[in-house]
């Protein structure tokens, strides 16, 4: 749950934002257009769907090319992992010694794999407890309290994160 004071909407900020983008995104689309898996990021395969005709099996592709989209950031991350990019410089300490002459790019790739395989495993393992799979109800008020209390207590206590290698 988010947590924004400053916010004239508070928690439902963002599910209203979500919202009127669904909407939008919606009236733009034509009526029979579906919209599944791979249109706007890899989840079942390693590539956006590039049917933009829809003329294939494959999902209509309505998003423009989103492929480049995720190129990109695949790129990123390999630049990341890749001694001598600009952004390797930016974000690496160069007095630090364990950091490699050799690229480690391939982690992206690798990271994404898992991600991707994941992706097609899990939802078989899981169990749904309702009809729907979720039951969405309001947070108790002492639960809210009590989360409310840390975050006002710890929000300036911010740290970087460290993730593993490759992680995307």
């Amino acid at each position: 749950m988010m947590i924004n004071a400053s916010s004239r909407l508070g928690s439902m900020g963002s599910n209203w934002t979500f919202a009127v983008i669904f909407l939008l995104i919606k009236q733009c689309l034509p009526q029979s257009t579906s919209y599944g898996v791979d249109i706007s990021w890899p989840i079942h395969h390693s590539k956006v769907s590039e049917n933009y005709q829809g003329n294939s099996s494959t999902p209509v592709q309505v998003l423009g090319n989103r492929q480049a989209v995720y190129d990109n950031f695949m790129q990123g991350c390999h630049d990341y992992y890749t001694p001598g990019t600009l952004l390797y410089q930016q974000t690496h300490d160069p007095s630090s010694s364990s950091d490699s002459d050799r690229s480690q790019g391939f982690a992206c790739d690798m990271t994404e794999h898992d991600r991707i395989q994941m992706n097609l495993r899990q939802p078989a393992s899981m169990q749904n407890y309702t009809t729907m799979g979720f039951h969405k109800i309001k947070c108790p008020s002492k639960v809210f309290s009590l989360i409310k209390s840390f975050w006002d207590a710890n929000s300036q206590n911010k740290k970087r994160e460290e993730w593993f290698l490759g992680n995307t």
